[in-house]
């Protein structure tokens, strides 16, 4: 299974250096317990126009990454018992060769 990360481009080099790092971050995507988290997506389209926002995306200048997620535990977000249409979590570093899907101009 391919899904897909969400990262401001300056990250790039640490990322291919160390993997993706779970990391907690306050905001849109959180869990209750606050337990640091590498997020996902299967649409990063719909994440880039319903919830990064003008802002954040003028801001961080994003870039797409594709992630095999085949041999990774993923889990879907869950809020409320409802689950959460195109989050995803793994709760571990994953390192691997990423392909840059797209990049802001």
């Amino acid at each position: 299974m391919i899904l897909y990360h969400i990262t401001p481009k300056k990250n790039l080099e640490s990322i291919f250096s160390n993997g993706l790092i779970p990391l907690y971050r306050d905001g849109l995507n959180c869990l209750d317990e606050k337990e640091p988290v590498v997020w996902l997506t299967d649409d990063p389209d719909y994440v880039l126009e319903k919830q990064a926002g003008d802002k954040w995306i003028q801001e961080n200048d994003p870039v797409v990454l594709s992630v095999d997620c085949s041999l990774l535990d993923i889990k879907p977000r869950i809020v409320y018992d409802k689950v959460c249409r195109h989050e995803y979590y793994y709760r571990g570093i994953i390192k691997q060769d990423f392909g840059v899907c797209y990049e802001q101009r």
